[in-house]
């Protein structure tokens, strides 16, 4: 559909105008102030989507140059986006709020591209900060808006904005270089990075400056986003004076860092962060800076290959030891979490070496492990009926490696066949004809009790294995009485009654019983997990309250709002605020005894 269309009155398009913000400002220019309408005709729907809209589509439409479109939209995936020629990664792009510079706008009014990187943040050729709020206050976003007017009005060109000093906007203006001039002159320590490379590169230098042991956010909330990548684009500038200072100040504070000395005590995880950059030439600067300091002012190993070819130390990185395990980086990763190897809270990337002997143990550990479905599988069960068995200690797995799926747990090969010969060796009770039989799974099921509980009492004795079905495999194998698996579970509940059982005895329907403990009208038991009546506590109810069908059996009334009408006019008030008419109660001994009166009252006189 968006092929057919074609505006008749077009706008020059610009070299750093992406496809969204040239349709918006064409459909401005033709008379009309629809633009989420016009987002919609090209499928999007979504003000967070609009980076999605076909750039060949919107050429055609607003009669432009297709090529020169798509070079200016970003191409966008999970984790990147390609834009203007430069690579960058996914969170250095953003449509979610729009940001605009009010002198370039003065000038000519059209949306540029570069406004929507995240690591830009002012507008180095006019020396101000983008605005990203209008007159009214209010964020702005691409499909409520215009280019130059927000719907209440206000000249977005009229915006205040902070003017900021030469220095503030060196970065900027090396970012903005980078994407929108052909004839950019590359950065001899920045130009062998991509876009994104170089980004990460500057944060990770203002971090390592502000505040090793930190976190990159906490950095940028300190910092902003300006003043982080200033400190660590001022480093690359000056790396001869400035990467050295950064460096005798990791030294002289390397509280909390692993190791009694060398560089993983000196230098902590920046160490790490350098050595495992990708060659570049700010990578082969840094790491030749790290090796003549740390030869300088460290007391190494002997024969230590300092950033060479060798690993610092005779240890495995996480995914060194990820592949020797047989296991994914991100289960490895949280196996190494669990047994406490390092904290990866935090931790930013990858930790320290990793002691070889302890990464072996687990290697060989993990050799021959199954995960959950194959156990599901050997014992004849559903993987959900398994993990209560986990929790129960059942069957026990080696590692814990995360929070569902079927590759969450680990187990040993005999974990399924040991739980097996514990069953097998249990004698078998002999039991009469007419005794309903069932495999050992199915029985717990239609006892209400998780196959794991009915594992527990068939191996507590409290229910007997009767025979074995040589045809079966896993737990179905084990057939067992129905009712001594129901009398079993019932005897295991806890002491007392849940609200389906405890309705009937009250004379309520469960949904006024559930209500009714909502209001604290019934108590349920303390200190028990789950909501369970005491027998005592619906005694207390019983004695105490009466409900409308008790008293309209007493007054001779069909009708519930009948009864309710002639105690409201003896004066009998509900006990507690008026619900819908099947939860109304009294007080008993009132209501009843109004209700006697009622009844006594009406009835005819002997002349």
């Amino acid at each position: 559909m968006a092929n057919r269309i074609r505006y008749p009155l077009k706008v020059q398009h610009r070299p750093d105008e992406p496809s969204y913000a040239l349709l918006a400002r064409t459909v401005e220019h033709n008379g009309s102030r629809l633009v989420r309408q016009a987002f919609g005709r090209f499928g999007v729907n979504g003000g967070f989507l609009v980076n999605n809209v076909d750039p060949g589509d919107v050429a055609h439409a607003c009669q432009a140059d297709s090529l020169a479109v798509a070079r200016a939209t970003p191409v966008a995936t999970h984790k990147r986006v390609d834009f203007l020629g430069q690579t960058m990664h996914r969170d250095h792009y953003s449509v979610a709020r729009r940001r605009w510079c009010p002198e370039c706008l003065k000038e000519e009014p059209y949306h540029r591209g570069w406004w929507d990187v995240v690591a830009i943040t002012s507008c180095p050729r006019h020396a101000v900060e983008l605005a990203a709020e209008c007159g009214c206050g209010k964020k702005r976003n691409w499909q409520s808006f215009g280019m130059t007017y927000c719907q209440a009005g206000h000249d977005l060109r009229k915006v205040g904005t902070c003017r900021l000093a030469p220095e503030d906007i060196v970065v900027d203006a090396y970012l903005v270089d980078r994407l929108v001039n052909p004839d950019h002159v590359p950065h001899p320590l920045l130009g062998g990075m991509s876009f994104g490379e170089a980004v990460m590169a500057m944060e990770r230098l203002g971090q390592a400056w502000h505040d090793e042991s930190g976190r990159l956010r906490r950095a940028r909330k300190a910092l902003g986003q300006r003043g982080l990548l200033n400190l660590g684009y001022g480093i690359v500038e000056d790396l001869d004076t400035g990467f050295v200072a950064l460096l005798d100040r990791l030294v002289a504070d390397d509280r909390g860092r692993r190791g009694k000395w060398g560089v993983t005590r000196a230098y902590g995880e920046f160490y790490q962060w350098v050595n495992e950059q990708p060659e570049s030439p700010l990578a082969s600067a840094m790491k030749g800076a790290i090796a003549e300091h740390a030869r300088a002012n460290l007391t190494l190993k002997s024969g230590h290959n300092l950033m060479g070819q060798g690993p610092i130390d005779n240890g495995y990185s996480l995914r060194d030891a990820a592949d020797r395990c047989g296991v994914a980086f991100g289960k490895f990763r949280r196996i190494a979490m669990e047994l406490g190897m390092f904290d990866g809270k935090d931790r930013r990337g990858q930790p320290a070496r990793l002691d070889r002997a302890q990464v072996d143990e687990i290697a060989e550990r993990l050799r021959g492990s199954k995960n959950l479905n194959e156990i599901a599988l050997e014992l004849g069960v559903e993987p959900a009926a398994v993990n209560p068995m986990i929790k129960d200690g059942l069957v026990v797995p080696l590692f814990h490696a995360g929070s569902s799926g079927l590759n969450q747990y680990d187990f040993p090969a005999a974990a399924a066949g040991d739980l097996l010969e514990s069953l097998l060796v249990l004698p078998l009770h002999s039991l009469a004809a007419d005794v309903r039989l069932l495999p050992l799974n199915m029985a717990s099921q239609f006892a209400r009790v998780t196959v794991s509980k009915g594992v527990q009492m068939v191996l507590a004795g409290t229910v007997p294995v009767a025979a074995i079905d040589p045809k079966a495999s896993g737990l179905p194998r084990f057939l067992v009485s129905t009712s001594a698996m129901t009398r079993a579970a019932r005897q295991a509940k806890e002491p007392g009654l849940t609200m389906m059982a405890a309705a009937p005895l009250l004379g309520l329907s469960y949904n006024s019983t559930a209500d009714f403990v909502k209001r604290e009208v019934l108590k349920k038991m303390p200190g028990v997990k789950g909501t369970f009546l005491a027998p005592e506590e619906i005694d207390r109810f019983k004695r105490t309250y009466v409900t409308v069908p008790e008293l309209s059996d007493i007054l001779g009334t069909k009708r519930s709002r009948d009864t309710i009408a002639l105690l409201d006019e003896a004066g009998i008030e509900p006990a507690c605020p008026r619900p819908p008419f099947w939860k109304v109660l009294y007080f008993k001994e009132e209501a009843v005894a109004a209700a006697k009166t009622i009844v006594a009252e009406s009835m005819p006189v002997d002349a």
